[in-house]
């Protein structure tokens, strides 16, 4: 799943750079007129935070779960039948057998760096295309406002809505 997910942003680096570009370029609240607009764009801009946190606090845990439940039955197989040696909690290529707690140890302090890699392997994409999405959101949430503050203004807002349509016309393709 994770090596999908690189596969498909490798693909798509070019519209993905140009669509942060675009976002990055309309992040600043120097951009916008009305206390309204800055409020909206400072209230989605915590949603990402948000979602990060949850989704990667619980990944982490639940790979530190599964880390500690292969520890724990590695050790209780090899208490069991001390002949079959203990039990990695990933599998990875065994170089020796594993029958010494010294080198159990070893091989599962070296297991331990992979639970980083899985977390963020797996959640970093979702987390990126998560906060890209709201950022777009936040861009129309944004033009909403600006469409009824033209709206509301009796003279030329035929030329008001032309001009926001040609700003905004990248969000809208």
């Amino acid at each position: 799943m994770t090596l999908t997910k690189v596969a498909i942003t490798r693909v798509n680096r070019e519209a993905l750079s140009k669509l942060s570009m675009e976002i990055k370029e309309f992040s600043l609240t120097e951009k916008y007129e009305t206390k309204q607009e800055k409020l909206t764009l400072l209230n989605y801009t915590k949603l990402p935070l948000y979602f990060i946190v949850i989704i990667a606090s619980s990944m982490l845990l639940a790979e530190s779960l599964y880390y500690m439940n292969g520890i724990r039955n590695g050790i209780h197989i090899a208490k069991q039948n001390n002949s079959m040696g203990y039990k990695l909690p990933y599998r990875t290529l065994e170089i020796m057998e594993l029958k010494d707690y010294r080198i159990y140890a070893l091989f599962c302090a070296y297991q331990l760096m992979f639970i980083p890699s899985i977390v963020l392997g797996y959640v970093g994409f979702d987390c990126m295309f998560v906060n890209l999405s709201i950022q777009v959101i936040t861009q129309f949430g944004i033009l909403s406002y600006k469409v009824k503050r033209i709206l509301t203004r009796s003279k030329n807002y035929h030329e008001g809505m032309k001009e926001l349509i040609l700003r905004h016309y990248r969000l809208i393709r």
